[in-house]
């Protein structure tokens, strides 16, 4: 049987897909499964991680893995300057959408994330720690 019309067309939704996507990355985090970049820090700590993640919450790693692209398949990036305790709450704070540190670190915290482009989901992490009044 042959049609000379057009075809209908089907759309398909996927009701929960940000929702099923969220849940997948906070299942992620901390996980090697699937990871395809290692962080290491300046204490000699190594984190594995998700390029996908990282370049879609920091113009630094994205600015990285762009220059890379089509070359190394699991790439190392040097962290100067950032402890494993603080790539540990960037990482929380990357996959999980936030975080709990200790307000000594805070100011600390706030320069590496400036330094890495860090970004909440509709204000950097810097601009979001200056309107609560933690940060002068």
């Amino acid at each position: 049987m042959s049609s000379s019309g057009p075809s209908s067309r089907l759309r398909l939704q996927w009701h929960d897909h940000g929702g099923d996507l969220l849940d997948l990355t906070k299942r992620l985090c901390g996980q090697s499964e699937l990871t395809d970049v290692s962080l290491a820090c300046a204490d000699g700590e190594v984190f594995s991680a998700h390029r996908m993640v990282l370049a879609g919450a920091s113009n630094y790693f994205r600015k990285i893995f762009r220059t890379l692209e089509g070359g190394c398949r699991q790439p190392v990036v040097f962290l100067r300057g950032v402890a494993a305790p603080q790539m540990e709450y960037f990482l929380q704070f990357i996959y999980y959408g936030e975080v709990s540190v200790p307000s000594e670190e805070l100011e600390n915290l706030v320069d590496i994330a400036k330094e890495l482009g860090i970004k909440g989901e509709k204000e950097d992490i810097v601009a979001c720690v200056r309107t609560t009044g933690l940060l002068r």
